[in-house]
């Protein structure tokens, strides 16, 4: 649930603006729901794998923030995708992050494993 709101947050807020000198930036409101969309979505996955599904939504979300933007140049275009691809690909660091915290039991290796001489 919080991932979903998390991508709603992302398509309604303005995370990718044109700053004061022209050009596009990444907003810090842009920086936190993104690495909030992987945290939320790295616990999801590592209670139930069903919910990887859902990190596809945040690609759509940064598409619909985007979509709104006001481009001058065609230069802008290939700024403002390259600022979403960067602010998706936080998002995946954010989620593999969290996975990996809260389910470390998935990254043992077979090195680790105890085997008791008595069996």
């Amino acid at each position: 649930m919080l991932t979903l709101y998390t991508a709603s947050r992302i398509a309604r807020d303005e995370v990718i603006a044109r700053s004061i000198d022209g050009v596009f930036k990444i907003t810090p409101q842009g920086w936190r729901w993104f690495g909030l969309f992987g945290l939320f979505l790295g616990m999801a996955v590592s209670c139930k794998i069903n919910q990887a599904a859902v990190g596809g939504v945040v690609v759509l979300a940064a598409f619909i923030s985007v979509a709104e933007i006001r481009l001058s140049v065609k230069d802008d275009f290939s700024r403002v995708i390259s600022l979403a691809f960067i602010l998706c690909l936080f998002s995946a660091v954010c989620s593999l992050a969290a996975f990996r915290i809260f389910q470390p039991m998935s990254f043992r290796a077979a090195s680790d494993v105890f085997v008791d001489d008595e069996f």
